[in-house]
């Protein structure tokens, strides 16, 4: 009789995971095959989930009127994965230090880092721009960089997962004679990996997908 439940309740589950996964596949699906279509058959009500045609009219209007279509690809690949690379490398030191390290102020350091997550990104474009011209660097893609480059979620998250993590390796390793650099990277690292999973994507869609704080930085088409 337990089995027969058990059986039941996976193929429930089985049915339920599926559903969930053709939510979230058919979007990215229909994405795919619109840019084959033709745009009278884009346009039509209701939509056709297969291309009566298959049609590359809308690669070639991109490429005859949507301008430097590389180079944009180019520029938005390097902020993007800049911007993630050092976000994980500065947001796993800070992550490290508020979950492991015991100082004065540590949580309310903690709170005005966090109070930074709770802001709307608009609100702060104002003394962005204000400190990149101070800077030099208004029309420059080091200035999308340098305010992308650390960000609050992911120093919580890190410090979230490092607490959860046995204080016994840590201990152990520091026996041992390792640095705390060592610690960090050669044995916490490997620990975190599904977190660093997770920070990479979300930083890397985050940063790709931002667009208002470039085109307000950013005046010239080389830097699009």
């Amino acid at each position: 009789m337990a089995d027969r439940r058990r059986k039941i309740s996976d193929i429930i589950a089985n049915i339920i995971m599926v559903i969930v996964i053709l939510i979230v596949i058919i979007p990215f699906y229909l994405l795919v095959i619109t840019a084959f279509k033709s745009f009278p058959e884009i346009l039509r009500v209701p939509p056709t989930f297969f291309p009566q045609k298959f049609t590359l009219e809308g690669f070639m209007l991109i490429r005859t009127h949507g301008g430097d279509v590389v180079r944009s690809f180019i520029n938005s690949l390097v902020v993007a994965s800049a911007v993630t690379l050092t976000t994980l490398f500065f947001s796993s030191l800070a992550g490290y230090a508020f979950a492991i390290y015991r100082f004065k102020l540590k949580e309310a350091l903690f709170i005005a880092v966090i109070s930074k997550y709770l802001l709307p990104q608009i609100i702060l474009v104002i003394p962005w721009y204000g400190i990149m011209a101070k800077l030099g660097l208004i029309d420059n893609l080091l200035g999308i960089f340098i305010v992308d480059m650390i960000g609050a979620w992911t120093i919580y998250y890190t410090r979230s997962y490092i607490s959860q993590i046995p204080q016994d390796y840590i201990d152990a390793a520091r026996i041992d004679g390792a640095s705390e650099p060592y610690v960090l990277f050669k044995i916490i690292w490997p620990m975190m990996k599904p977190a660093i999973g997770v920070i990479v994507v979300m930083n890397f869609l985050w940063s790709w997908n931002w667009f208002t704080w470039p085109l307000i930085l950013l005046h010239s088409k080389e830097n699009f």
